[in-house]
């Protein structure tokens, strides 16, 4: 690979680095190029960038961007890099999980998201986690609950009082 190349490689993944809010260094060896292809399209129609660098362009674009210090240690064989939406930093360790039920590989190395460091072995906890949004959904109904609350507590008291004054109405007839 001529150094123009290398240098293209490494403004590519430097980008994408600055640009995403998890990473995931997968090891891809004993992929075959059909299960490869399955996995780039799952990747694809998710949105997450996947692709192949080698280890010393990937370590490079790290040190550029900064921060990635954690992950130099799991550079090492042959390695795949996922590059989270940042809507959804969780999303490649699902795609991965899913793709392992049905093939051995690709393997997790590790994962670099929101400024956290996991290990290969923490896959099935990322791809438990719930999204941003579903977050934000649970946080919203916790804080609207004590509302409703009041809204259904509020009504009981009206319908209740509806029926007493019915009540004492028809007493009086």
């Amino acid at each position: 690979m001529k150094k123009d190349e290398k240098a293209l490689i490494v403004a590519e993944v430097t980008a994408k680095l600055k640009n995403t809010s998890g990473v995931y260094l997968t090891d891809f060896s004993g992929l075959t190029v059909e299960r490869s292809n399955d996995l780039r399209n799952k990747f694809r129609q998710a949105g997450i960038q996947y692709m192949v660098v080698k280890n010393t362009l990937a370590k490079r674009s790290m040190t550029e961007v900064g921060g990635y210090d954690k992950l130099y240690d799991s550079l090492k064989q042959s390695t795949a890099i996922a590059f989270a939406d940042r809507n959804d930093p969780i999303a490649p360790a699902r795609i991965i999980r899913e793709f392992l039920k049905t093939s051995e590989k690709p393997s997790l190395k590790a994962a670099y998201v929101d400024g956290e460091v996991f290990s290969g072995d923490k896959l099935e906890y990322l791809a438990t986690l719930p999204t941003k949004e579903q977050l934000i959904a649970r946080a919203m109904a916790s804080i609207n609950a004590p509302a409703t609350n009041l809204v259904g507590i509020m009504s009981a008291l009206m319908r209740n009082l509806m029926y007493a004054i019915n009540e004492v109405a028809k007493k009086n007839n």
